[in-house]
């Protein structure tokens, strides 16, 4: 409770101060708040384990050197309209091993979110839209987490990880020992590059090809819908297995509201599609019961990827005082439940 007074009070601040000047960010730390005109800025000041709160608006790229939670205010326009999506024009990028732990969400970043070079365990990324993310290749980085975000370009070089219920418009590769479910990979050839030892469920595939180009070895796939392609329900060889997969020519079709066609590989046109599935066998088809795709699962996808905290819907600030001094000031705050 104290933690959602907190920021339900930052958010309303955050929106009076950038109606009024430049979009400040706060860092909190041991329930100190303190604002700083620059993302670089509050990165400095703050030690392991704090918070940065970013506003709406457009800021540069940045790196980090510490566990940090990034928050932002979302990337969805449609959820965005009072605030502004929070946006990276560039790279966010750890740049030492000290970033374990680092939490990122509610962010439009225009670039990767990546450790550069460094093995960072424990990195959570949600409800994020991002070029790419990865790990890295050379110093294997265990234990991410991806949930609920728009990923482009690669999710690659993860060990022990967990992939859930993310919109992927490339290839996932050198996966090893990780659990991917729920995702929809929305590529056209080769969404899964070498991936071993690894338990892929409830995804659904626009296109999947498995052959020994692929290099997926020691899997199970396990009631996934794939469109086109070769995978078959006893998946190709090196030791994959399947069961309860799902063969739907149908692509467009899987959807409430989705073409093909009209996304054209341009992740901005997935805001404008509903991804609920039409089939009822399928919102019941997944391994757990919940529907196969980005609504079941662990992480079940939230219309208008907002995060966690406190969101503004709506706020009307005047531009001067009235005669007596008083500032018209109306602000609509929502609680997110989850």
């Amino acid at each position: 409770m104290k933690k959602s007074i907190f920021s339900l009070l930052l958010a309303i601040c955050c929106s009076f101060s950038t109606a009024y000047a430049q979009s400040l960010i706060a860092l909190l730390h041991n329930d100190t708040t303190t604002l700083f005109t620059t993302i670089p800025a509050a990165v400095t000041a703050a030690v392991s384990g704090d918070t940065i709160y970013i506003p709406g608006g457009s800021f540069p790229a940045f790196n980090i050197d510490k566990s940090l939670s990034i928050i932002g205010v979302g990337h969805n326009p449609d959820s965005t309209v009072a605030t502004g999506m929070t946006l990276i024009s560039g790279h966010i990028l750890m740049t030492n091993s000290n970033c374990d732990g680092s939490v990122f969400t509610g962010l439009r970043v225009n670039g990767n979110i990546s450790p550069n070079g460094n093995d960072n365990d424990n990195v959570q990324v949600s409800r994020c839209f991002a070029n790419g993310i990865y790990a890295d290749a050379a110093q294997g980085s265990e234990n991410w987490t991806v949930s609920e975000c728009i990923v482009g370009e690669l999710v690659a070089y993860f060990n022990n990880s967990f992939m859930s219920n993310n919109l992927i418009t490339s290839q996932m590769s050198s996966v090893v020992n990780c659990q991917i479910e729920n995702n929809i990979f929305l590529y056209g050839a080769y969404p899964l590059v070498t991936c071993n030892l690894s338990l892929v469920k409830n995804n659904i595939f626009y296109y999947i090809t498995i052959n020994s180009s692929s290099n997926i070895e020691n899997s199970l796939f396990n009631n996934n819908i794939w469109s086109s392609g070769n995978l078959s329900n006893g998946v190709f060889g090196n030791g994959n297995i399947g069961t309860g997969n799902i063969y739907d020519p149908n692509f467009d079709g899987l959807f409430d509201d989705f073409s093909y066609s009209t996304y054209s590989g341009n992740m901005e046109n997935l805001y404008q599609f509903d991804f609920h599935l039409v089939n009822p066998a399928y919102n019941t088809g997944g391994t757990d019961g919940t529907p196969i795709g980005i609504y079941g699962g662990t992480f079940p996808w939230k219309d208008g990827s907002l995060p966690f905290n406190p969101h503004i819907l709506f706020k009307n600030i005047g531009n001067a005082t009235d005669g007596n001094g008083n500032l018209l000031i109306n602000i609509h705050v929502e609680a997110q439940d989850h």
